[in-house]
């Protein structure tokens, strides 16, 4: 359960969605070995001293593990990537294209913020406002071909295919992020117990 773990938080370190998923859902086999084994833990004779050993490990995975806000900036970043290398060229050539991706930016640097406050916006909150916002985009381009859009179009009409077309959400992710916390610092938690109770 510790050496998923600690794969677990080396997938997250590439500092890309793809990476975080991978990492996360890494976690979480991880967070229901461990689970099983701190059950299996507490049945043996030298549980104290191998819950100690156990926690100090499990502590420091915990201490490196992502935080909401470091999920948004990686999410942020691969939108951003995604935006500027699909454009490439084009958008530097086209003044309107080019003010619409600065746009685009911003419209995303917003829908990420409540996840960067001191103290981030629950998972399921976050995902009631994303959908808000998404819907809104949808609205602001409703009527319009997307092709049509990205050929001609100009302002906010188009600031919100170019959001569309390349975010992705994490709400997911978040929540994945939150239950493996759970079931982590439960872990930790009966392996405090044992450790002090053994």
């Amino acid at each position: 359960g510790l050496q998923m773990l600690r794969y677990a938080d080396h997938c997250a370190q590439d500092r890309s969605l793809l990476g975080v998923a991978l990492g996360l859902h890494a976690e979480e086999r991880a967070a229901r070995l461990l689970d099983a084994a701190v059950s299996e833990l507490a049945k043996q004779p030298q549980a104290r001293a191998s819950a100690e050993r156990f926690l100090k490990q499990l502590e420091a995975c915990l201490s490196r593990r992502l935080s909401s806000a470091v999920i948004a900036d990686i999410a942020e970043h691969d939108f951003v990537f995604q935006l500027e290398n699909g454009l490439g060229e084009e958008a530097r050539k086209n003044p309107a294209l080019s003010r619409a991706v600065k746009r685009a930016k911003v419209i995303m640097r917003e829908l990420f913020e409540p996840l960067r406050q001191k103290s981030a916006m629950p998972s399921e909150l976050f995902r009631v406002r994303w959908s808000k916002r998404i819907d809104s985009l949808k609205e602001i381009s409703k009527g319009e071909k997307m092709d049509d859009l990205l050929a001609t179009g100009s302002g906010e009409p188009l600031a919100a295919v170019l959001v569309l077309l390349t975010c992705v959400a994490p709400g997911d992710l978040l929540e994945m992020c939150n239950a493996n916390e759970v079931v982590l610092a439960g872990c930790a938690g009966d392996l405090r117990k044992l450790a002090r109770d053994k």
